[in-house]
C-alpha cells in the first residue's frame, strides 16, 4: 500500500506553473466586458456608450424642446439652454443676436 500511496501522492503534486504575476503560462486572458460601439446613422461616428449617441442625434435632429422664457429662442440640449441663460444673467459675456 505504500506504494500506491507514493504513486499517488507523486500525480497529485505538479510544479507551479504559475509566473511572478501569477499568470498561468498558456492561459489566455478573456475580457468579460467587451467594447461595443455604437454608430451614429446620420454621420457615421462612432461611440462607447450608447447615452453618448443619443445626445449626439440630438445634433441631428430640427427638434428644439428647450425653449428661453426670456427670449423666445430655442435650444436642442437643456445645457445649451443653461449656457444661454448666463447671458441673460450677466455670468457670461456673449453677443446676443436677435432678443
Amino acid at each position: 500500500m505504500a506504494q500506491t500511496s507514493e504513486s499517488q501522492s507523486s500525480e497529485d503534486t505538479q510544479p507551479d506553473l504559475t509566473t511572478i504575476d501569477g499568470e498561468v503560462p498558456g492561459k489566455v486572458k478573456v475580457n468579460k466586458r467587451q467594447k461595443q460601439e455604437f454608430l451614429c446613422p446620420y454621420c457615421g461616428l462612432t461611440f462607447n456608450l450608447k447615452t453618448s449617441l443619443v445626445y449626439h442625434e440630438k445634433f441631428h435632429s430640427p427638434e428644439r424642446p428647450y425653449p428661453c422664457e426670456q427670449c423666445a429662442f430655442r435650444f436642442k440640449t437643456n445645457a445649451a439652454l443653461q449656457t444661454h441663460m448666463r447671458a441673460h444673467t450677466g455670468k457670461l459675456l456673449v453677443f446676443l443676436v436677435n432678443c
